[in-house]
């Protein structure tokens, strides 16, 4: 019996060549790794107090924010990143937050943070001290919230705060979004394109 190589078929030699070509175009330095260097982090001893550190913000003062949602809490900390202090604690009453879902910082360190006691969605404002400044109950029935990890998927999904001003995404409003003065207690009906909200 005699051995003889069969050459190869037309579609396995375009298979090859391809192959080839694919490989040489690949360049040496694009394989390479690129290492990310640290600029900055918190203690050990700081990071361990948080539960589930959902937004890291920082202040025009140089204080940092930190809004742990699963501690229903918000920290404040130093500057020089040496010590945390909790400036708002968990609870259903105002000027404490249960269930939080939205947070955000202004300049001036003023902050708003959007909780749902007994699942009426809230949104109040503090001082950067913690400290409640005002506060007001999104209007409709409770709902069940849906959350997809950080998607927020009804309600309201997110809060910017300009500290002037709060922007709320809330579309079952009827808006993509609701504008808000930081100092609202109330939202009422649309008159214009963005709903407004009232202060009392």
């Amino acid at each position: 019996m005699s051995s003889r190589r069969s050459a190869p078929s037309p579609r396995t030699s375009v298979a090859l060549a391809l192959i080839f070509v694919a490989t040489a175009a690949v360049r040496p330095g694009a394989l390479q790794t690129e290492l990310l260097r640290s600029v900055g982090s918190l203690p050990p001893h700081i990071v361990g107090l948080f539960e589930e550190p959902a937004s890291f913000q920082q202040a025009a003062t140089g204080v940092y924010y930190v809004f742990d949602r699963r501690g229903h809490s918000v920290y404040t900390i130093d500057p020089a990143r040496t010590a945390a202090r909790k400036a708002v604690d968990i609870g259903q009453e105002a000027g404490r937050i249960i269930e939080p879902f939205g947070f955000d910082v202004a300049a001036d360190g003023s902050f708003v943070v959007g909780d749902a006691p007994r699942g009426r969605q809230r949104i109040q404002t503090f001082a950067a001290t913690g400290d409640r400044l005002n506060g007001f109950f999104i209007p409709g029935q409770p709902a069940a919230r849906i959350t997809v990890g950080n998607q927020i998927l009804n309600g309201v999904s997110s809060i910017q705060h300009t500290g002037s001003t709060l922007l709320l995404s809330h579309p079952e409003s009827g808006w993509p979004a609701t504008r808000c003065a930081a100092s609202a207690s109330s939202v009422r009906p649309a008159t214009s394109r963005i709903p407004i909200c009232t202060s009392r």
